[in-house]
């Protein structure tokens, strides 16, 4: 068999298929002689000793390095999402630091979404200090569609909505 022939062979072996391999071949190598003569198979196992033990080293060698690989894996994958979580956490903590520094006329704005319970107001889309609270993200146009008399729709961030009514004096002027 060519190398190349038996690495694509490699390939497409299953960590099942490597742990059948590795099994069979330590149950030839170390299944005590009774055993193997009652199964006929002491006579093979005694000519193809070296062949069988090269098997049994080689599976579990592969087996051993895809469990390996699989731990890595889900080390990586926690060590990754610790990450993202305290991205994200830190990200949270700048955007909440912003709501201690409001202006009282953005302060005035986010009253009524706290204090009245309203999900949803409507600004101009020419308004600066709406303008200013979409920049710092605490609140976000929710439609598209809008006009110059109504306005356009605008709601609170969730964030800031559950940091605001946990620090509701932070809307006080």
């Amino acid at each position: 068999m060519e190398l190349t022939s038996f690495f694509n062979l490699l390939k497409v072996v299953t960590p099942v298929s490597l742990l059948g391999m590795t099994l069979f071949s330590a149950a030839l190598l170390f299944l005590n002689q009774k055993v193997l003569s009652f199964l006929s198979l002491l006579d093979f196992r005694q000519r193809n000793a070296g062949n069988i033990a090269l098997i049994f080293i080689f599976s579990l060698s592969l087996l051993c390095s895809y469990v390996i690989f699989f731990l890595i894996n889900i080390v990586r994958r926690k060590v990754n999402n610790i990450y993202i979580k305290n991205t994200e956490r830190k990200r949270i903590e700048l955007l909440q630091k912003s709501l201690h520094q409001l202006t009282p006329d953005e302060k005035t704005y986010l009253q009524p979404f706290i204090l009245q319970g309203k999900n949803t107001l409507y600004f101009s889309i020419q308004d600066g200090i709406a303008g200013g609270l979409v920049a710092k993200k605490i609140i976000y146009m929710s439609s598209q569609v809008g006009n110059m008399f109504s306005g356009f729709a605008y709601n609170l961030q969730p964030w800031a909505r559950e940091y605001l009514c946990e620090h509701i004096d932070l809307l006080s002027e």
